[in-house]
């Protein structure tokens, strides 16, 4: 655990057509603040004092922007950030399955009676619940119903345990909570939200909640991809992409939403030195090395970064890798987007075109440069052609006054080209304090 005397931090919130919202939060300040730049030339809009901002929001067309601050859930008017309502989450308690119908029950007892198994019930002899002590949260708006994806979290040190995870139903226009249920976020198929529970799979789709046919996959046997460790594309298009776990050892799985169902392939277990990733395309998958493994001997393994192109059913179709000179074990590779040729893979502040299908790997320009101090961080959200970037992140161990400027820089870059839109600078003033531990 390290000491932090001072920090000033950024984060995308959300964007439309017009207008871009990112959030900020700097030591010796209660609140964060909401600003709002113009997505043609980053003019600043509005700003506005909010809780700290927990996820990425929603902006709408139509005028309307919803995040969660503080555990509470907010609507607001994009064009001058005033509230239209609030709605706490904290106060709703976790969500429970429903005890079974009479028609469950009576279906129940007529397979027992003709001799049809059912899948036992999980036994649990003891445990101790950990108590939440944050939340994050994920959202989604479809047909007028704004959907939250909740999951618990208690902290204490270096340890998170997770508590439970469930789903909010609310009203879009008057923000009321209408109902609610156990169920993990597994990822995104278009304009749909896959989720698991113990009963299986299902998603949320134009307003609704459904389950997923034929499915028998559940909670403990589904590993969501897009965690924060994760650096590829696990959606594109009608597809979703994730992890199951069984009797038969892991395999991969991918949800289609034209068919509504799952298909699933073992998986591959070539290159068992590497830690790879996923980048899911419209006619194929790339599986990537992230790094090199640190085994527990502390010897570390060697190698080059490589690339393997599969079709949907898991066959390898052709593979390719970037040589060094000499085999390193000190690499890292993360997927930055697409543009006209291909994914983009940056290695070593150095990224590459690669062809989704023939899988031929070309250098390319560098990155936009950052424009902040050395000990600083940036980070990028993408966003079809338009990338967003921020640059200026940091956490001071020792600050030597009680005060320090520092400048939040917010830059808009057009992909083709690496074309630099607009930069927004944000001059901060960092206060000393004593309440912030990592």
């Amino acid at each position: 655990m390290v000491h932090i005397d001072g920090y000033a931090e950024a984060c995308f919130v959300a964007a439309s057509q017009k207008v871009v919202v990112f959030s900020k939060s700097v030591s010796g300040c209660e609140a964060a603040d909401l600003l709002a730049l113009d997505a043609k030339d980053g003019r600043l809009l509005w700003q506005k004092k909010t809780e700290r901002v927990m996820g990425d929001g929603l902006a709408t067309d139509d005028g309307f922007l919803y995040l969660i601050a503080g555990d509470v859930l907010q609507k607001r008017q994009l064009a001058s950030g005033n509230i239209v309502w609030l709605q706490s989450l904290v106060k709703i308690p976790q969500q429970k399955p429903l005890p079974p119908s009479r028609y469950q029950v009576v279906s129940r007892k007529l397979l027992e009676w003709i001799g049809v198994k059912q899948r036992a019930p999980a036994t649990v002899l003891f445990t101790l619940r950990p108590k939440p002590s944050y939340y994050t949260y994920k959202l989604a708006l479809s047909a007028g119903k704004l959907l939250v994806m909740r999951e618990a979290m208690e902290r204490s040190g270096c340890i998170v345990s997770k508590c439970f995870n469930d789903w909010l139903l609310f009203d879009e226009q008057s923000g009321h909570f209408q109902k609610g249920g156990p169920g993990e976020y597994v990822g995104t198929a278009g304009e749909t939200k896959l989720l698991v529970n113990d009963d299986g799979l299902f998603v949320f789709k134009n307003g609704r909640m459904r389950t997923v046919s034929g499915s028998r996959l559940q909670s403990a046997s589904v590993s969501p991809m897009s965690t924060s460790l994760e650096s590829g594309q696990y959606s594109f298009g009608d597809r979703c992409l994730f992890q199951v776990s069984g009797e038969q050892g892991t395999a991969m799985a991918i949800f289609d939403d034209r068919t509504g169902r799952v298909s699933q392939f073992p998986e591959p277990m070539t290159h068992t030195n590497e830690q790879s990733s996923w980048v899911l395309h419209g006619s194929n998958m790339i599986r990537y090395a992230q790094c090199e493994r640190i085994w527990l001997d502390e010897h570390h393994s060697k190698g080059q970064p490589w690339f393997e192109n599969y079709d949907f059913k898991g066959n390898l179709k052709k593979a390719t890798e970037i040589r060094f000179a000499t085999p390193r074990n000190d690499y890292w590779v993360s997927f930055e987007g697409w543009d006209d040729g291909g994914a983009l893979f940056k290695v070593d502040n150095r990224v590459y075109q690669l062809e989704p299908l023939g899988l031929r790997l070309v250098r390319v320009s560098s990155p936009v440069p950052t424009v902040t101090p050395k000990g600083t961080w940036n980070s990028t959200r993408r966003l079809g052609s338009r990338a967003y970037q921020i640059d200026g992140d940091i956490m001071i161990e020792q600050m030597n006054s009680n005060t320090r400027p520092h400048d939040l820089v917010f830059t808009a870059v057009d992909e083709p080209g690496q074309r630099i839109v607009w930069r927004h600078v944000e001059r901060v003033l960092i206060q000393k304090s004593s309440g912030k531990t990592e």
